[in-house]
């Protein structure tokens, strides 16, 4: 009993002590004025972000900082940057600035946004819900099968300064952020089909015009695959909450996702990252079943020789500041 309590705390100091790295989550480099997610990092703050890796870190591939990983030999204070969806400004914007930093990074891309020159989903409901105009009262989808109905309160019906909050979830349920954080959770758990529909109907209700923000063109696409430094790595075909939706169309938006991309740009696709950062044990079954050799969640945390491949932490990066980043990182690193 002794010696096994001893081996326990002696490898939980080993862990302690021992090196690790972060990966980095963003998704645009851009400046938006409606971002209910915070999504975007504006051009200023991400050429920050890149001085303080190049002079506190260690800038590294995802892939080289898994395989040191798996080896035990991570350099401490490692640092992977990765990009979720497959913006159009990921190609534009950010990889210019990756490539004058030396600095790799993995896109992961969603494969039905894909020459769409569609905006993605969350970024219509967000230009639906927060357009500065007066909307209905009274909201209603109409979907086969069922409806939704929603109410916004009357001071509601025009955007008020603050109506987007740093915690959606906290929102007042008849506010603006309120409904747009219910029909959130209601359009995420659609097919996307049905999503379609209740996109077109919203923006009908409301008179909102698309956004901005579309995915890669396939140009883009593969001029970023053919860039060294560039890692591609699968994102769904169609960004759905994987873990609520039955076992084949998890199957089939998982390697459906591989298929395509290794099709469109002419080699192997091993990483993936979970739509929303959701998983379960269902969803790693599939994808490792379906070839990938690692994946990418979206909770906060550092790689170690311990990292389940399958379940590697990211931290989401807002628009800090450098000194912030360097925080967070050092904390995440300790």
């Amino acid at each position: 009993m002794m010696r096994s309590r001893f081996a326990a705390t002696l490898e939980a100091l080993r862990h302690r002590f021992a090196a690790k790295g972060v990966v980095l989550m963003y998704h645009r480099v851009a400046s938006e004025a409606i971002d209910p997610w915070g999504l975007c990092v504006c051009e200023d703050r991400f050429a920050e972000h890149l001085a303080i890796l190049k002079q506190d870190f260690h800038p590294v591939s995802l892939q080289e900082l898994l395989a040191g990983a798996r080896r035990r030999r991570i350099r401490h204070g490692s640092v992977a940057i990765s990009f979720d969806d497959g913006y159009a400004d990921n190609v534009g914007t950010a990889l210019p600035m990756l490539l004058s930093a030396g600095v790799p990074v993995t896109f992961f891309i969603a494969t039905a946004a894909i020459d769409s020159m569609e905006p993605f989903w969350w970024d219509q409901l967000a230009w639906t819900l927060f357009t500065p105009r007066s909307l209905p009262e009274t909201l209603e989808i109409r979907l086969p099968g069922h409806r939704r109905r929603w109410e916004l309160e009357r001071g509601a019906q025009a955007v008020q300064s603050g109506d987007v909050v740093d915690r959606p979830w906290d929102a007042p349920p008849a506010s603006r952020a309120g409904l747009h954080y219910s029909v959130w959770g209601f359009l995420r758990e659609l097919s996307d089909a049905d999503r379609r529909v209740a996109l077109a109907q919203l923006r009908d209700w409301s008179g909102s015009q698309r956004p901005d923000g579309r995915g890669m063109s396939l140009g883009e696409l593969r001029r970023a695959a053919d860039t060294p430094g560039v890692d591609i790595g699968a994102h769904s075909v169609s960004h759905p909450n994987l873990v609520g939706i039955d076992s084949q169309a998890r199957v089939n938006e998982i390697a459906g996702s591989k298929r395509e991309l290794e099709r469109r740009i002419g080699r192997g696709v091993t990483a993936f990252a979970y739509p929303f950062g959701d998983y379960d044990e269902a969803t790693m079954l599939a994808v490792r079943e379906a070839g990938f050799e690692l994946a990418c969640a979206g909770d906060p945390g550092a790689v170690s020789s311990r990292t389940d491949p399958y379940a590697i932490p990211r931290l989401a990066v807002g628009q800090w500041n450098g000194a912030e980043l360097r925080r967070r990182l050092t904390t995440l690193l300790q």
